[in-house]
């Protein structure tokens, strides 16, 4: 027993210096002791904060700076990339978009954006995730797999949760901008204040592109899209363990598509339009 402990002992790294009763000890300005990062916590996996490798669940996590690197457009992009999950488009940029997580159909996944349910009752309880901008978003939680037990039978293919960022923690600004053919212009811009206690961040992005002609050989009419969103996010702390805040979102989408002929009812190169 002996030797046992005399063996732990010896392999035992040395303990860290105090670096703020001798900031100028050689140890402080280079250590040689680990430092291990702050561990990745994950909310929707169980309704509480846990950290991620231990959540119990198939779980993909976006940061915000994982979406600014990639320099995402709308937040079905992200979700492109992650496993078991199915981006379909009815059309171009701005069109219909459907999300099936592990073969679950659309209607199968339950979104919140900043803790909101965002299905939409009127598109059969699916979420409108053409309307959903990437810009502004400070993180993005795909929970893949039967949810049911904790969220209801929407989450019967998984969950899919997008927040804003809470502004904690110092002040920052942003402004990204990116322009192409066809008139395509997205614009995204963020605000955060904060400290320890509160925090305030305003978000605003647009996007717009004039589209291509479908089914008018290039001179009908140009089914393009145009979305406008803003939010605005504040929250106080009081202590470790609650936190009061209010969000608000709003969303203006537009997207035009060919319908059909009011005599034949067939597929024509029509100005019809959809708004969200």
């Amino acid at each position: 027993m002996i030797s046992l402990l005399l063996a732990l002992a010896a392999v035992q790294p040395p303990p860290a210096p105090d670096c703020a009763a001798e900031p100028q000890s050689a140890q402080c300005d280079a250590p040689d002791y680990p430092v291990y990062p702050r561990p990745i916590m994950v909310v929707t996996a169980s309704r509480l904060p846990v950290v991620r490798n231990e959540a119990p669940a198939s779980i993909t996590l976006f940061t915000g700076r994982d979406l600014e690197a990639q320099g995402l457009v709308q937040a079905s992009d992200a979700l492109r990339l992650a496993p078991g999950t199915s981006v379909a488009a009815s059309g171009g940029r701005g069109a219909q978009t459907q999300i099936r997580i592990r073969g679950a159909e659309a209607n199968h996944t339950l979104v919140f954006i900043d803790g909101i349910a965002f299905n939409d009752l009127a598109a059969g309880n699916q979420a409108r995730f053409e309307t959903f901008s990437a810009g502004g978003l400070g993180r993005i939680e795909l929970v893949r797999g039967p949810q049911s037990a904790l969220w209801g039978s929407e989450a019967l293919g998984g969950v899919v949760a997008l927040d804003t960022p809470d502004g904690f923690g110092g002040e920052s600004a942003s402004v990204a901008i990116e322009a192409g053919s066809r008139e395509f212009l997205n614009v995204a811009s963020a605000v955060q204040v904060g400290g320890e206690r509160y925090g305030l961040s305003a978000t605003a992005s647009f996007g717009r592109s004039d589209g291509i002609d479908i089914l008018g050989g290039g001179a009908g009419d140009l089914d393009g899209f145009e979305n406008l969103t803003l939010s605005l996010k504040g929250a106080f702390r009081f202590g470790d363990a609650f936190e009061i805040g209010a969000v608000g979102r709003y969303v203006d989408h537009e997207i035009a598509y060919d319908g059909s002929d009011p005599l034949t009812f067939a597929r024509a190169d029509t100005t019809d339009a959809s708004t969200a």
